[in-house]
């Protein structure tokens, strides 16, 4: 069977190209005459025959002898081609009749008949028929003659359509079916600018309907009907409905502990639901992407190379669930690592505007009294004792006059200050580092 329906369509070329019509000429030539002697024979068939019709073909000879007439002997019609359908003979009611025929002339037309079976396997093929006949001349010189013809089987043809969800054609799509009855053979065409395409030469059964590649940006709906049944008779027609994919936009934002945008800085999510696609944006001066076209589903979030000195703490939320309605919007933040940073009593006595920020940053005040964050009260040097210094001076106090309470007080205060300013990546207890940020 799949032998059969491959050259059943690569038949359908030459079968246009023939038109039903092959004539062979036999001519023989009399060196004892030394003139030209022989025949020309010719059949013509139907172009096309319906699988289980009845094929009708027309026959004659032509004496070519210049001053012989010759009796045509009975006339043998046989079927060459297809293999299934070889020797099967056609009818004709003056097959065995002598004709008699003059120098150059012709024999009447005779019409031949014959069956083509209702066998599926036959669908598309070309039915070659051959007339076999004996040219006896007045000399007794017999004049062996033959002409072929020939028709196509048709089956049935299916008509396939392609449309949108709301009923605009879609040209130059390759639509398929597979069949019949189960079996793997498939066949396909490409829709023209009305969306629509024919496969032709079927056999009748059952077909499953495809396409393999819907247009960028759609869907296959459905296609009307799937199964589809193809028969002889028909009407036999599918329609394929595409519908527009669903998508939607996701932002990105990218900020630092603090809430700085980040620029230049690349985020990606992969989905949907669990899909490793990979989809990046990079951020702007704003610190802001998107994503565009995304299909709607759960993706998660990630920042593959945070800035130098950076880390990723979070991006909320993660995974993120992308809807066409939206929002949809996420937001990554880094933290500073690895570089410890420090601002001196110095800065924080001459910028007490940054000194109150961090302060309530911390939750605290600059009036908080020492002994409030460290345990107890600092000691007061000779100066501060001489200059009555209050003995349990407030942080700004101990900022503002290092010189009464010394400088290991100050450097206290400067890293209750650092590590909580959010600027400043500073801990209690790293390594006092000149590097403040903040100049």
């Amino acid at each position: 069977m799949e032998g059969t329906l491959k050259l059943r369509k690569q038949l359908l070329l030459p079968i246009a190209v023939f038109a039903a019509l092959l004539t062979v000429v036999v001519a023989l030539y009399s060196d004892a005459a030394a003139q030209e002697v022989g025949v020309s024979g010719s059949k013509i068939c139907d172009a096309v025959t319906p699988l289980g019709g009845t094929v009708t073909c027309t026959s004659n000879f032509t004496n070519l002898t210049d001053d012989q007439s010759g009796t045509l002997g009975p006339r043998t019609d046989t079927i060459t081609a297809p293999a299934s359908l070889a020797g099967e003979e056609g009818t004709s009611p003056t097959q065995n009749n002598p004709v008699v025929i003059a120098p150059n002339a012709s024999s009447p037309d005779e019409t031949w008949s014959f069956s083509i079976p209702n066998d599926p396997e036959l669908c598309g093929q070309f039915v070659t028929d051959t007339v076999s006949a004996t040219l006896t001349l007045e000399d007794g010189t017999p004049l062996p003659a033959s002409a072929s013809g020939g028709t196509r089987i048709s089956c049935a043809d299916l008509t396939l359509n392609k449309v949108t969800a709301d009923g605009v054609a879609q040209s130059g799509v390759t639509l398929e079916v597979s069949g019949p009855d189960g079996a793997t053979d498939v066949f396909s065409c490409n829709t023209d600018a009305e969306g629509s395409c024919t496969i032709e030469d079927l056999a009748p059964g059952s077909y499953d309907v495809s396409e393999p590649t819907p247009p960028e940006g759609y869907e296959l709906v459905d296609c009307l009907p799937d199964p589809v049944n193809v028969t002889i008779d028909g009407p036999n027609e599918v329609t394929c409905t595409n519908e527009l994919i669903p998508v939607a936009d996701l932002i990105l934002n990218k900020v630092t502990a603090d809430g700085q945008a980040q620029s230049g800085v690349t985020l990606e999510v992969s989905g949907p639901d669990g899909a490793t696609d990979v989809f990046s944006c990079i951020t702007d001066a704003e610190g802001t992407c998107t994503i565009e076209d995304l299909t709607p589903g759960s993706y998660d979030v990630s920042e593959p190379t945070p800035p130098e000195g950076y880390e990723l703490v979070d991006c909320v939320p993660d995974p993120v669930n992308v809807t066409v309605d939206g929002p949809n919007e996420v937001t990554c933040t880094n933290e500073l690592v690895g570089v410890v940073e420090w601002c001196s009593p110095g800065y924080w006595k001459n910028h007490l505007d940054e000194a109150e920020n961090a302060a309530e940053a911390g939750g605290f005040s600059l009036d908080d009294t020492y002994s409030e964050h460290f345990g107890a009260a600092p000691p007061r040097s000779p100066l501060g004792i001489r200059r009555n210094a209050p003995t349990d001076p407030t942080l700004q106090q101990v900022l503002e006059n290092p010189q009464w309470y010394g400088g290991g007080a100050a450097n206290n205060v400067a890293d209750l200050l650092s590590a909580a300013h959010p600027d400043v990546n500073f801990e209690e207890g790293d390594e006092r580092v000149e590097n403040c940020p903040l100049n």
